[in-house]
């Protein structure tokens, strides 16, 4: 009877059975650690790759909003109590289509000065352009107001005014009002435009949408943009003005 041939090569016929096993395990130990670094190595090339791609997005985000976050919308009072709006652009470019919302409480006239109401002129203000690294500044002594309106209605935007209006219908405050901002939207350099609310917040936003309101109508007389000692040019660092 002719005996089965010896499975194996015949250095393995030579080797005990266990040490064979033994081998075996390791090599099989060998594959699975060298799999387990071949995706661990992966995985983190794959989670490096996210974050350079998030980082990216940000980085072209900030880029996107860099002109926007520079624009500001505030107001300010003198110690003499006039209050001061401010419109600011402290990029190194213009933006343009500006349209500025904002609210003016004052007394109505009376001819008892003990019973006066107090009245709001509504302000949706028009500005074609403001230049770069200038800021545009409307105290109550360029502003006007209409007659108090009846009931609730459109506000009318109104650019500028280069002259003083004629007629009755404007008025100037008889005392400082107190002004409170609501909003303002602008186009950047790329003709995307903005919003920044009365809170400070900025966003994109669509056109100005005429405000509704039951006060009387305000308008503002023009005035020439202030430059600023310094401001921040496309890297961000302060550029003189002169």
């Amino acid at each position: 009877m002719m005996e089965a041939p010896e499975d194996g090569s015949p250095e393995e016929r030579h080797l005990p059975r266990g040490l064979v096993r033994t081998g075996a395990i390791i090599t099989i130990v060998a594959s699975v650690a060298g799999l387990l670094t071949t995706g661990v190595a992966t995985l983190y090339s794959a989670l490096i790759a996210n974050d350079q791609l998030e980082q990216s997005r940000e980085v072209a985000e900030e880029k996107r909003r860099e002109q926007a976050a520079r624009v500001s919308y505030w107001v300010d009072v003198q110690p003499d109590g006039m209050p001061r709006l401010h419109l600011t652009n402290r990029s190194p470019d213009p933006i343009s289509d500006a349209a500025m919302v904002f609210e003016a409480d004052y007394y109505a006239d009376s001819a008892d000065a003990a019973r006066r109401e107090i009245s709001t002129a509504m302000f949706a203000v028009r500005v074609v352009s403001v230049p770069p690294c200038s800021d545009l500044v409307f105290t109550s002594k360029d502003m006007r107001h209409g007659k108090v309106g009846d009931g609730d209605h459109l506000v009318t935007p109104y650019p500028p005014l280069v002259d003083e209006p004629p007629g009755p219908f404007w008025e100037r405050f008889d005392g400082p009002p107190r002004v409170r901002t609501e909003r303002v939207v602008f186009t950047d350099r790329n003709g995307q435009m903005w919003q920044r609310d009365k809170r400070g917040l900025l966003t994109e936003g669509p056109g100005l949408k005429a405000p509704r309101g039951k006060g009387a109508d305000g308008a503002v007389m023009a005035v020439q943009p202030q430059s600023l000692k310094a401001c921040a040019d496309t890297a961000g660092l302060p550029r003189s003005t002169g």
